[in-house]
C-alpha cells in the first residue's frame, strides 16, 4: 500500500465484502467511521493469528452497531417524520441489529466465550453511559465531555485490556481526538443542544490534545 488511505480502504473492502448485507448500501457505513475504527483496532494489534482475527471481526462489528444505533432515535423530529426518514431508521435499526448478531455468533460460534465474556460488560457500560447522557441533565460540562470519550473509546480499552497491551496510552489520546475533537460528532452535537457550556469546554480541551501534538492523520 502506497498510503494510509489505502490500507484503510482495503480494510474496508475486505470487511464489506465479507460482511455487509447483500440489500445494504455500502455508504451507510460512512457515518460509523468504519475505516477508522478498522484501522486503530488493527494498530492496537497489527499481527493476527486466525483466532485473533475472529475476535477482531467481532469487536469491529459491535463498534459498527454501537454507532449506527445512536442514529435510529435522533435522526428526525418527531414531528418532522416523513416516509423516507422512517423507512431509513428502520433500515438503521435493522443494520444495527444484524451486526451485533455477527459479534454474537463470530465469538460463540467459534468457541470464544472468554472473550465474549470479557466485551460484554464494556458493550453495557457504553450503553448506559448514553442513557446517563441523556437523562442526567445535572452533568456538569466536563463530565458529559467524559462520558463522551468512554462511548467511544469504551470498546478500544477493552480489546487493549483482552491483550494486555501496556503501550496503548499515546494511540489511546489518538483514537480519542480524531472520534470526539478532530471535529464535532453525534454525542458532542447532542450535548451542545442539552448544555450550552458543553461547547467552550470541547474547544477547551480540543486545543489542549491538539497543543500535545495529538494528530491522527
Amino acid at each position: 500500500m502506497n498510503s494510509v488511505n489505502e490500507y484503510q480502504d482495503q480494510l474496508v473492502h475486505t470487511f464489506i465484502e465479507q460482511y455487509k448485507h447483500t440489500y445494504v448500501k455500502a455508504d451507510r457505513y460512512d457515518m460509523t467511521g468504519l475505516k477508522h475504527h478498522l484501522r486503530f483496532f488493527r494498530e492496537l494489534k497489527p499481527e493476527l493469528d486466525s483466532r485473533e482475527q475472529v475476535i477482531y471481526d467481532a469487536v469491529i462489528h459491535m463498534q459498527v452497531s454501537l454507532q449506527i444505533h445512536d442514529r435510529v432515535e435522533f435522526d428526525f423530529l418527531p414531528n418532522d417524520r416523513t416516509y423516507n426518514m422512517v423507512g431509513s431508521i428502520q433500515m438503521n435499526a435493522l443494520i444495527g441489529d444484524y451486526h451485533s448478531s455477527w459479534f454474537y455468533k463470530l465469538l460463540s460460534g467459534s468457541g470464544e466465550l472468554s472473550a465474549l465474556d470479557h466485551f460484554l460488560e464494556p458493550v453495557k457500560q457504553v450503553n448506559r453511559t448514553k442513557i446517563e447522557l441523556l437523562h442526567n441533565e445535572q452533568l456538569s460540562a466536563i463530565e458529559i465531555l467524559d462520558k463522551v470519550e468512554d462511548i467511544y473509546i469504551g470498546l478500544y480499552d477493552a480489546y487493549a485490556s483482552y491483550y494486555q497491551l501496556t503501550d496503548y496510552n499515546y494511540l489511546r489520546k489518538q483514537i480519542i481526538y480524531h472520534f470526539v475533537y478532530r471535529q464535532q460528532p453525534f454525542w458532542i452535537e447532542k450535548m451542545i443542544k442539552q448544555n450550552s457550556q458543553v461547547i467552550e469546554k470541547w474547544l477547551e480541551r480540543k486545543s489542549q490534545f491538539e497543543e500535545t501534538s495529538i494528530n491522527c492523520e
